[in-house]
């Protein structure tokens, strides 16, 4: 109760703020007040306390001092002032990458204006590192580039943006910014290797997908042939046979089901080490990329619930960004929700570390459907 009428005073203030702001007047006070950093308050009110005791009690030294510090004050403003107006556009070479690779981006800086912008100061939000960029005067159309490069050595999903136009004085007593773009989230993917598509498994099924694999016994009929000594005698096609005067037999194409299921523990308890569980997310990550090669279906479960594997490229932006978890549910019930939730699936893989028993492994491939083909996956690391 307390908590959510806190949140609603919230909520009021912040529409109050957004209503006053939009005064031109009292707006522009808020944020010319606004731009006022911790250091340029903790200046003004030692120029303000010191000035005034210095001048009630005829004391020299302090009101020189308070002077000073308003001068200061002054003096940062005077400084901080400037037109301002660029447009920014943040732009990144590929919004996905696998780790360890370069994310490249680039920031085009324009003035937009009818008249020239002074030289200022782009901020831009890279994770949870600033980087800080000059831009030079601009004049009217001018426009100016800096490129970036991102670090990619762990998977995840890096937020890069807003950048943020700031003027300031050298001694950081005013700090104006203002947001001029969108934010980015850059994907970097799991380190991958080739796996041949074969090995996530196929189970032949009359209500699967048609293959270009010939086959001499299914339901998806191809074309006819001559026969040959091991054909099924069922399959000649007699009326073919007495037309031609040679025996013919049917040639058929196999319907195949391919339903890749990736059940990857989050268990913390699971796993001995960060870099195990990192390579256990590469492993499913290689799976999912060998299975969309040839436009297989893929489910992955987990104890935060299934990932959206519609695609594999969504598939692998899921993975980059899920994380283990404490206190969560075991393997063998994670496994019977697994098949539950995917009960299509053909192929099942459990992948799980070396903290794992085998008493719990076996109860988790048990829970499995029979008509799975399950394999299960463990990394050992020294460390």
């Amino acid at each position: 109760m307390v908590a959510a009428w806190k949140e609603s005073v919230k909520r009021w203030l912040r529409a109050l703020h957004t209503r006053v702001s939009a005064l031109p007047l009292i707006g522009r006070v808020i944020r010319f007040f606004s731009s006022i950093t911790q250091l340029g308050w903790a200046v003004t009110l030692s120029g303000v306390l010191g000035t005034i005791i210095g001048i009630y009690s005829s004391w020299a030294e302090v009101t020189a001092l308070g002077i000073s510090a308003l001068a200061l004050l002054v003096g940062s403003v005077l400084l901080s002032m400037g037109r301002t107006g660029h447009g920014i556009d943040l732009h990144l070479e590929r919004n996905r990458v696998i780790a360890g690779d370069k994310a490249i981006g680039e920031l085009v800086i324009t003035n937009p204006t009818g008249h020239s912008l002074s030289s200022t100061w782009v901020e831009l939000v890279v994770g949870t590192s600033t980087a800080t960029f000059s831009a030079p005067r601009l004049a009217h159309g001018e426009e100016h580039q800096e490129s970036f490069i991102i670090s990619t050595a762990r998977r995840g999903i890096v937020p890069v943006g807003p950048a943020i136009t700031v003027r300031g004085d050298p001694l950081g007593l005013m700090r104006r910014s203002q947001v001029r773009s969108e934010s980015l989230d850059l994907y970097v993917h799991p380190a991958m290797i080739n796996i041949a598509a074969s090995t996530v498994g196929f189970v032949r099924d009359i209500e699967g997908a048609t293959t270009q694999d010939l086959s001499s016994a299914d339901v998806s009929f191809h074309a006819l042939r001559d026969y040959v000594p091991g054909d099924d005698r069922r399959n000649v096609h007699w009326r073919s046979t007495a037309h031609t005067g040679k025996v013919m037999v049917r040639q058929f194409e196999e319907t195949r089901r391919s339903h890749l299921l990736l059940v990857l523990d989050l268990d913390r308890d699971a796993w001995a080490s960060e870099e195990e569980f990192e390579c256990a997310v590469s492993v499913a990550a290689s799976l999912v990329r060998a299975a969309g090669r040839e436009a297989k279906e893929t489910s992955i479960v987990t104890q935060v619930g299934p990932l959206n594997a519609s695609s594999p490229v969504l598939a692998l932006d899921a993975l980059s960004a899920v994380e283990e978890v404490i206190a969560a549910e075991r393997l063998p019930e994670l496994a019977y929700k697994a098949a539950c939730e995917v009960p299509q699936a053909s192929v099942a893989f459990l992948i799980t570390g070396s903290r794992a028993s085998l008493t719990a492994l076996h109860s988790s491939m048990v829970r499995m459907p029979l008509s799975m083909i399950v394999a299960t996956l463990l990394k050992k690391v020294s460390v």
